[in-house]
């Protein structure tokens, strides 16, 4: 069974990029998904592609085109196939291996919340990262009441801020219009008394404003 020995989680490769940390990414997707989609991050990690079934195939062969000296972290789509190799090809072969936590499909859906130290009572605001795509969304809070900006697709990770934080959920406002950014407004105000809207920077935006009666958030120009 997998424990914090033998795999890890989202959050920590996340932490690993973000610092630098010497390792090394075994990917042992296909190959059109690896070309698709790879991890990265602030500090690119060293990464090798062998493709899981050359594991099957030729364990020995596969395993020494890996450096031994230094960590290895695999991944694969969903996390089962890098466990496979990672327990039974590389660990048993002396090499220090941890696997992905749900794979690719859990690196996808992972954003790191992280509250905005500027920000000043009763003002709150917290700053959600995906950290797959580099996305940045927002929940702003002032008092018990939190306006959500640019939603994320998986819209989990707003829900547990709310619920952490006893949040009711009074706007959702949508700012990017370009094709390839998936709203999770929709699903966001499903059990929250909250409106959905759009504002648009400059001239468009002359007038928008959303808030809880005192305190307001309005465009003021386009960046």
């Amino acid at each position: 069974m997998a424990n914090k020995q033998t795999q890890l989680g989202p959050g920590e490769l996340k932490r690993m990029l973000d610092r630098g940390e010497p390792f090394l990414l075994l990917d042992v997707r296909n190959e059109d998904e690896f070309k698709r989609w790879k991890v990265e991050g602030r500090h690119p990690p060293a990464t090798v592609h062998i493709p899981y079934f050359d594991f099957l195939e030729n364990p020995e062969g596969s395993a020494s085109r890996l450096a031994a000296d230094k960590p290895v972290v695999a991944v694969c789509a969903k996390g089962g196939s890098a466990a496979w190799v990672a327990d039974e090809v590389l660990r048993p072969r002396g090499y220090k291996v941890k696997n992905l936590e749900g794979g690719m499909a859990a690196w996808g859906s992972f954003y790191d919340v992280h509250p905005v130290p500027e920000a000043t009572a009763p003002l709150r605001i917290w700053q959600l990262e995906r950290a797959s795509r580099g996305c940045l969304h927002h929940v702003l809070a002032f008092r018990d009441q939190a306006i959500v900006i640019d939603p994320p697709r998986h819209v989990e990770s707003v829900k547990e801020l709310a619920r952490s934080e006893r949040l009711t959920i009074k706007y959702i406002i949508d700012t990017h219009a370009h094709a390839d950014h998936i709203s999770g407004g929709p699903v966001s105000v499903r059990g929250h008394k909250a409106s959905q809207r759009r504002l648009a920077p400059g001239r468009r935006g002359k007038g928008q404003r959303a808030g809880n009666g005192k305190e307001h958030l309005r465009p003021i120009r386009r960046v």
